[in-house]
């Protein structure tokens, strides 16, 4: 970030437009084309205007920002640039006012500030982040986004593999622990505001997993209010990023938080092969005999793995490895009896479970289950235990069902 951790808002008006492009300036912005053939591409990339056919080049210009002020700094190109009739010395930075008037070779550019500079869309980090000030691009790293809106998504998915990292989409949490179990990326975007299970569960979950406990992870989120980003960084989130932002400030916080990673845990550290397979390539790794189960008032699921059958209540005696306790979870309160339910798999991710003679029942959906007689667990089905309510979800891929 610039020294004041201020960012510049900016109207560029191509030739006699009406309108611009807004552009938020908070380092250096490349201004120039990309010619036919190449991978490079400038921070903006003034192709589209017909750059190549007014004497644009590749890389003609650089704004840049010091927080105080804007400067615009001509790269000893063919044609030049000229600031309001004057032109400009190669290599000599001239600071910019409002509605200015700028050349690159035959190309107007009429620069408008639109009020004052404002601040970073970077809310609140965890301790021991730095974001650098310079983007530094990936070296193919992976990085999972967990998003449901698709505009946004393929957004994120553009400006991510353009600067050199390797995207995977998902829409929603389950997804995304999915994912985590085929291939543990070098960071995490996330959105709060999710169906089915809120943003934050995946962080408490990913905190909680012993394979990848330390995986950056960066919500981006409508949602300000300092109670939530409290929560969030609670939940073990590293960089809290609010919405609207820049997206050359998103990839500095990604390239930050992955290349500190990794300076961390070397072994982490990917390199950039050719051919490289996205992550939606990777053959997936099903775990057809784990539920991970969200319990409502709890931010933090867990996982339990069935390979025949696991019970379920408040057990007092020496813990058990089929059995799940539920004692931490306001059992005896939410009127959970000691063994209360069990949970079978019938066949790879097809589940069923059977109230044991339960105190106060067991509910799929609101349908009470007569005792010992074994009813259907379809993924994403709310299962209640007196008046524990959870909702179950598989990580099998292989038995996707309906909710019941």
């Amino acid at each position: 970030m610039n020294p004041s951790g201020l960012d510049w808002d900016v109207e560029l008006k191509i030739g006699d437009a009406v309108s611009g492009v807004h552009i938020t300036i908070d380092g250096d912005l490349l201004l120039g084309r990309t010619p036919s053939g190449t991978a490079e591409i400038p921070s903006f990339d003034l192709t589209p205007y017909q750059a190549a056919e007014l004497g644009v080049s590749r890389r003609h210009g650089v704004m840049s920002s010091d927080g105080e002020a804007l400067y615009y700094k001509d790269l000893d190109t063919d044609n030049g640039s000229v600031l309001n009739g004057h032109k400009l010395n190669p290599q000599q930075p001239v600071r910019l006012t409002s509605d200015d008037v700028l050349y690159l070779g035959h190309m107007k550019i009429t620069v408008s500030f639109k009020g004052k500079p404002h601040p970073t869309a970077i809310a609140a980090t965890r301790p021991g982040i730095t974001i650098h000030r310079n983007l530094v691009n990936g070296k193919g790293q992976r990085i999972l986004v967990v998003e449901d809106d698709a505009g946004m998504s393929d957004l994120y998915r553009l400006r991510l593999e353009r600067s050199g990292f390797n995207v995977q989409v998902v829409r929603d949490v389950v997804s995304a622990i999915r994912a985590l179990n085929r291939a543990t990326p070098n960071a995490i975007i996330l959105d709060l505001m999710l169906p089915g299970v809120r943003g934050l569960e995946l962080s408490g979950y990913v905190r909680r997993d012993p394979d990848c406990p330390t995986i950056p992870i960066i919500v981006t989120s409508a949602l300000k209010t300092p109670e939530m980003i409290k929560e969030a960084l609670s939940s073990g989130v590293d960089v809290y990023v609010t919405k609207p932002f820049d997206w050359r400030e998103l990839i500095r916080v990604v390239s930050s938080v992955v290349t500190g990673a990794e300076s961390e845990q070397p072994g982490l550290q990917t390199k950039k092969l050719a051919g490289t397979a996205k992550l939606d390539q990777i053959t997936t790794q099903n775990r057809p005999d784990t539920l991970v189960i969200f319990v409502e008032g709890y931010q933090s699921p867990f996982s339990v793995a069935v390979h025949n059958q696991a019970t379920m209540g408040r057990y007092s005696g020496a813990p058990k490895a089929d059995h799940v306790e539920l004692e931490p979870y306001g059992a005896v309160d939410h009127g959970v009896s000691r063994l209360h339910a069990v949970i079978r798999q019938t066949s790879p991710g097809v589940f069923e479970v059977e109230d044991l003679d339960s105190a106060n029942g067991t509910f799929i959906n609101g349908v009470s289950l007569a005792p010992h007689q074994p009813r259907p667990l379809k993924n994403g089905s709310e299962l209640r235990l007196g008046e524990l309510r959870m909702r179950v979800y598989s990580l099998s891929e292989t038995h996707e069902s309906t909710l019941a």
